[in-house]
């Protein structure tokens, strides 16, 4: 890691002694700590944990249209530091840094509108709800790969080819032992994004993505193969009235088996003027699940997602197969928005979740509350803290083998420029 930090610095200085380039600089200082409660049981003491994210970035355009962008970052927990015999020690380093993103961006590449993307880069479309930067998470998603975006007037597509697991190695000399064929077990991520801002207040997105695992279980069958195409929209129905969707299906194999899975969103807002509760918003969302004499395989799995922003902030469901048991989830949820003061907002979200098929004649799965006060302190630092209380229904009870209503919080302070 002292490589790319040297790096960085020598790119520094072959900035300034170069002429004619354009530079812009971007950071982030993110602390936030941690109260866990959520093993259902009162009875036991919670955890309490602060995360650090640090990021530093620089773009730095040598040429009109021509772009490099680079971005370290540092993600630890507060006291994690050990030193060479494993103990805790204040004067000990971990070396966390690492390459977050660099990329090259190519803009008005061969013809007007059409942009060239190479290398290690954040995806985000829509909502986040299937492809997204998962900026919960104390490392957040970047992906390794190209994008070809051409963009006209009020629309936009996106291209793009994704590697994002790599068996095979790059061979140490060119020897038979060395270069002979294995077979790459990888995983490829590739689709396409259109999106249109056609009709006046409204933004409509269509997509396709597939999911490749060349690993193989089944023999004649690569693990995943599987498509997801949907829709994404929202926009006014009124000056008042606002919508969000989103529909999508699943189709393809996995592990041998036909994939038709489904899932889709709704949420209706209405705003409020002159009041200090300035929305109030209600949901619909369902993701199928499998039947347990099913033989299709009909459990709707989200590609890459933020999955905080989605079905609770205490983060139950973010692994929606896996905890869920394979039999999905429907969220019926209503939020409410109040604006306190210029610099002080506040939401309160109810949740009631239930899966979308029985498992051993069982399908309730509990209520969440969320309470989150934010407060943007000045245009570069925000401070934020939020809480989640859980009503565990039969199937959480089972599932964790407890009965108590399950509690978190968290405290963030955050520094953006």
């Amino acid at each position: 890691m002292r490589i790319l930090i040297k790096f960085f610095l020598l790119f520094l200085i072959l900035f300034n002694i170069l002429p004619a380039q354009t530079m812009k600089w971007d950071g982030e200082l993110r602390v936030r700590s941690e109260l866990d409660n959520r093993d259902f049981n009162n009875s036991t003491p919670p955890n309490y944990f602060t995360l650090l994210r640090a990021r530093l970035g620089a773009e730095i355009s040598p040429i009109e249209n021509l772009k490099f962008y680079f971005q370290v970052q540092d993600s630890r927990i507060f006291g994690e530091e050990r030193d060479a015999r494993n103990n805790f020690n204040t004067v000990s380093n971990t070396k966390n840094l690492d390459l977050h993103q660099a990329y090259i961006q190519v803009d008005k590449f061969l013809v007007d509108g059409l942009t060239l993307k190479v290398g290690r880069q954040r995806l985000t479309y829509a909502n986040e709800r299937f492809v997204g930067g998962v900026g919960w998470n104390n490392i957040g998603r970047v992906f390794d790969g190209g994008l070809i975006r051409y963009e006209v007037d009020k629309h936009k597509l996106d291209v793009f080819l994704m590697n994002t697991a790599e068996t095979n190695v790059v061979p140490s000399a060119a020897i038979p032992t060395e270069v002979k064929f294995v077979r790459d077990e990888g995983q490829l991520f590739s689709g396409f994004n259109f999106s249109t801002k056609y009709f006046s207040d409204h933004l409509w997105e269509i997509f396709t993505y597939h999911q490749l695992d060349k690993r193989v279980t089944v023999p004649g069958y690569n693990d995943l193969s599987r498509f997801t195409s949907g829709l994404y929209g929202k926009g006014k129905l009124s000056n008042q009235l606002s919508y969000e969707t989103d529909v999508a299906y699943q189709y393809g194999w996995r592990q041998g088996k036909d994939i038709s899975a489904y899932m889709f969103g709704l949420t209706l807002s209405y705003s409020f003027e002159r009041s200090i509760l300035s929305s109030l918003s209600i949901s619909l969302e369902r993701f199928s699940g499998t039947k347990t004499s099913e033989t299709k395989y009909k459990t709707f799995e989200l590609p890459y997602p933020t999955g905080h922003k989605f079905f609770g902030y205490m983060d139950y469901f973010i692994n929606i197969p896996l905890h869920t048991d394979g039999k999905g989830i429907q969220d019926i949820f209503a939020r409410l928005d109040f604006k306190l003061s210029d610099n002080v907002k506040a939401n309160i979200i109810a949740h009631n979740f239930n899966l979308s098929e029985y498992l051993d004649g069982e399908n309730k799965v509990g209520q969440e509350l969320d309470i989150v006060l934010n407060w943007k302190y000045n245009s570069y630092l925000n401070f934020e803290i939020g809480g989640g209380l859980f009503l565990p229904g039969k199937f959480m009870q089972k599932k964790f083998n407890s009965y108590d209503v399950s509690q978190w919080g968290y405290f963030t302070t955050m520094l953006m420029f």
